[in-house]
Order: C-alpha cells, then sequence, then structure tokens
C-alpha cells in the first residue's frame, strides 16, 4: 500500500528541502540570581528559521520576534 505522501506526490515533481531553527537572545542576571522562569521577557530575542533545496541551490529564512503558530 502506497503511502499518503507518496498518492499525492503522483506525477508531480518533489522538492527535497533541509530545515533548521534557532533562536537568539542573552539573559543575563546578577551573580547568585536564578531566572523567575519560561515566561519572563525581560530580554530581547528573535526566532530565526531556514531551509535550503540543494538541488535548486537556494535557500529562504524568516526572521521572527515570536514563534507561535499564528506566525507559522
Amino acid at each position: 500500500m502506497k503511502s499518503i505522501a507518496r498518492r499525492k506526490a503522483a506525477g508531480r515533481k518533489v522538492e527535497i528541502w533541509f530545515q533548521d531553527e534557532a533562536r537568539a537572545g542573552r539573559v543575563w542576571f546578577e551573580r547568585g540570581q536564578r531566572p523567575r522562569g519560561a515566561r519572563d521577557m525581560r530580554h530581547k530575542a528573535a526566532w530565526i528559521f531556514g531551509a535550503v533545496c540543494p538541488a535548486r541551490d537556494t535557500g529562504v529564512a524568516l526572521v521572527l520576534p515570536v514563534a507561535t503558530t499564528e506566525a507559522m
């Protein structure tokens, strides 16, 4: 039995892309202090999403202030 992806791709050109993501930003704390928690937004950060297609020698990237469902 063929997978759903194979059935949908039948007769179409398929490209292979590779994706990665990272969060850039720093958090500074005084010595002896502990971070307050995951929701502490006292610092600035950005999410970087990138993807490349080696066969086409092309790539794309997004730099976003948040990584939410709506942003995607």
